[in-house]
């Protein structure tokens, strides 16, 4: 029998102003040496918080820190991990991370490539993240292939737990990106690549936050394979994500085939069952050096994934665009894929290229992406975020440019969003700059929160929107051989102090002369926790005047479950929701009163 309702109200009190900020991180060294950083990845956390308090959620950026000049023996590459309250002050974990092998003091060379989160109900359940650990000559240390994939648990201060490393028979491995599962407790997915001088291979396993694995397996994919042509492919997993709707695990990334007519490298797309059992695998060729570097699966349970192409021109440079591909469940193209051109001169044509996608809803209701990477063509290398509209045929939005940078990171690029009345809504993104130079002109790790409309309080906020042309693919089946050799090694770990400087932060946000340019209403968004939720999920939203409001929950097919109508006073609140009469899915939770409709999306588990 049906549930009934349990609605409960609490009367907010107005939340502190949120700041829009830009920072600089960087490894507290001696002078004379100096470090070459940045962020690879970044999220702002839905399930971690200070106390309980999803007041206090974090923006949390994670990547690598070389630090140049050998002033210890415990100096070279090592990861980075950031913690921020979603104000931008304080800072509230700021440290580097060596791992060496068990019993010795050679300490690797190490680098933070993905992380996620650990959810639990108390709010502190911490992060898992992935990398590489590779050979460091001034250490001594060594590392079978020069490369094994990096694996460890982080608590909420950053100390690393539960750590290891993953070799492949003695091959040069990396594990690229971790995703939680929002179906299997306990469950993350971890993919990379395995590569020795004639051939590479994907990985992908299924591991617990402790380092348990339930199934690791390399993919070697290829679409000319057969009984007379054996594989030689290279191929490369770069990101993946959980189907919430089956359980599958979509995964994209590149692949290049020496027996092919076509030349350098495709997208590759592939798709696992919860087992690891490959479901089906494509390449996808658009120009001569085209690689999916993201994956997201949309509101509507398809999936989009972002990268980029590049059309082999050489002057004055081969031009490369921003690649952007709705795709089905089962590694076929949902629609015509997307190339997206940036802001550019008249002498260089531009060189967009992206590295993370997320998508949202906004405030009329139409569903956006946001894509981040570099653009050299103006003015050196920029960190730049793409906003265009989530439905093919659409016309573009904008285009954001932000910080200087070397080049020396060219694919430390992640973006996220927080979407509440409780954090103040905007975009947050994670890269690395050298404008303005903090420490002997090395890049330094770079964190900055805006609004949606792009501006903060220091920026490039150039409005005009990307170039858009659909592009056709030429979409091949691959062929696979799957094995699942491998070692695991414990590792320990040290951590290394860094230090960080506010090159802005200010309330009072202009873009131009206009404040808040057409996104004042973003302050009145709402926002779903925890996320996933089973039984109760609690809606923070705010209501301008107080009415009648009606709150429903809208399936992936459209079918539509009242969950309130209700009155409700003006002010901010925090409703909690009985859900527990809901089907395991994605939901969008529309508030509907007062003329308005506002949405957040929700996963039901």
């Amino acid at each position: 029998m049906k549930k009934q309702l349990t609605l409960a109200l609490v009367l907010c009190g107005l939340f502190a102003q949120a700041q829009y900020f830009q920072h600089w991180y960087n490894r507290s060294i001696v002078p004379g040496a100096q470090s070459q950083e940045t962020f690879n990845d970044g999220i702002r956390t839905r399930s971690n918080f200070s106390g309980g308090n999803p007041n206090n959620w974090f923006n949390i950026g994670y990547g690598q820190s070389e630090v140049l000049g050998a002033i210890s023996p415990f100096m070279g590459t090592e990861t980075r991990f950031v913690r921020v309250h979603k104000s931008g002050a304080p800072v509230n974990v700021n440290i580097g991370t060596s791992f060496a092998d068990a019993n010795t003091t050679m300490y690797h060379n190490s680098r933070g490539l993905g992380i996620c989160e650990i959810n639990n109900a108390a709010g502190n359940g911490g992060y898992v993240a992935v990398g590489e650990v590779s050979t460091n000559f001034n250490t001594g240390s060594t590392v079978p292939g020069d490369h094994d994939g990096l694996f460890y648990k982080l608590n909420g201060a950053g100390t690393a737990t539960s750590r290891f490393r993953f070799d492949v028979i003695g091959r040069a491995d990396v594990f690229t990106d971790v995703y939680a599962s929002r179906l299997v407790p306990n469950t993350y997915y971890v993919c990379g690549f395995s590569r020795s001088t004639t051939d590479m291979y994907c990985i992908v396993m299924s591991v617990s936050s402790t380092g348990v694995v339930n199934w690791f397996n390399t993919y070697w994919l290829d679409p000319t394979a057969s009984a007379t042509s054996p594989f030689n492919s290279h191929c490369r997993a770069n990101a993946l994500v959980e189907d919430i709707n089956t359980g599958n695990i979509v995964v994209v990334g590149s692949i290049m085939d020496p027996n092919s007519t076509i030349t350098g490298r495709d997208g590759l797309v592939f798709t696992l069952n919860a087992a690891g059992g490959l479901l089906c695998a494509t390449s996808h060729h658009v120009f001569i050096d085209d690689s999916y570097e993201d994956v997201i699966q949309k509101s509507n349970g398809m999936f989009a994934a972002a990268g980029y192409v590049g059309d082999g021109t050489t002057v004055p440079a081969t031009f490369y665009g921003i690649w952007l591909t709705e795709l089905t469940p089962f590694c076929g193209p949902m629609a015509t894929a997307r190339y997206l051109q940036g802001p550019f001169t008249a002498t260089n044509p531009g060189q967009c290229k992206g590295f993370s996608i997320i998508e949202r809803q906004n405030t009329g209701g139409a569903f956006e992406y946001y894509i981040a990477g570099p653009n050299k063509a103006i003015g050196g290398d920029i960190a730049t975020i793409t906003k265009i509209n989530a439905v093919p045929g659409l016309p573009p939005v904008a285009w954001y440019g932000y910080m200087g940078q070397s080049g020396a990171f060219e694919s430390g690029y992640a973006v996220d969003y927080s979407q509440a009345a409780n954090t103040k809504p905007g975009l947050v993104l994670f890269t690395n700059t050298n404008a303005p130079a903090a420490t002997f002109g090395a890049n330094d790790s770079y964190m900055m929160k805006s609004y949606f409309n792009g501006a903060t309080c220091i920026f490039n906020c150039n409005p005009q929107p990307p170039v858009v042309q659909a592009i056709p693919l030429a979409i091949a089946n691959c062929s696979d051989s799957v094995n699942n050799i491998y070692k695991r090694n414990a590792l320990v770990a040290l951590n290394s102090p860094y230090t960080f400087g506010v090159i802005c932060t200010q309330n009072n946000i202009a873009c131009g002369s206009n404040a808040k340019l057409t996104d004042l209403a973003e302050e009145v968004m709402l926002d779903i926790y925890p996320n996933p939720a089973s039984d109760l999920a609690n809606l923070q939203l705010f209501v301008e005047n107080e009415a009648q409001y009606i709150i429903e929950a809208v399936d992936i097919t459209g079918r539509t479950t009242l969950l309130s109508d209700s009155y409700l006073p003006a002010g901010e609140q925090a409703v909690a929701l009985d859900i527990s009469n809901l089907s395991k899915g994605v939901y969008s939770i529309l508030v509907r009163g007062n003329g308005k409709v506002k949405a957040v999306k929700l996963v039901v588990q």
